[in-house]
């Protein structure tokens, strides 16, 4: 079996290989981060989460137990990330609510004929006021 050394240093145990990461001292230029997708808030303090669980994972000496722990850490971490995702899909699809009443509202306002000027533009203020106040109850 071969393996390639690229800036770590990786140790067979027991016909399991372990990788353990370059230490500080080896790294050059600033840390990149390996998510291709920007975190949003929630799912930064879903991953601090999990790692003050790992860290208390860490001082638990029974392999079994450890395991189960960091286990039940990344699976809270990866609920609580389904929980910012589902928060931004809601909010998503309140938002795409308020258009669509403002679109059948907007309609109504077409039906008025154009000569009453003063009705029609009050109409679509009133549609354009409706889907502002709709669209601050998005959360």
């Amino acid at each position: 079996m071969r393996v390639r050394q690229v800036g770590a240093l990786v140790i067979a145990v027991g016909g399991m290989m372990v990788m353990v990461p370059a230490c500080a001292g080896e790294q050059r230029g600033p840390r990149q981060s390996h998510n291709p997708a920007p975190q949003s808030p929630c799912e930064k303090k879903c991953d601090e989460a999990q790692e003050k669980a790992a860290e208390k994972c860490s001082e638990i000496t029974a392999e079994k137990e450890r395991e189960k722990c960091q286990t039940d850490a990344y699976e809270q971490a990866k609920s609580c990330k389904a929980g910012c995702t589902n928060a931004d899909d809601d909010k998503e699809k309140c938002y795409k609510q308020c258009d669509d009443e403002a679109e059948e509202c907007e309609a109504d306002c077409r039906k008025i004929p154009k000569e009453d000027k003063g009705r029609r533009q009050k109409c679509w203020e009133g549609c354009n006021e409706a889907n502002g106040q709709c669209k601050k109850k998005c959360k």
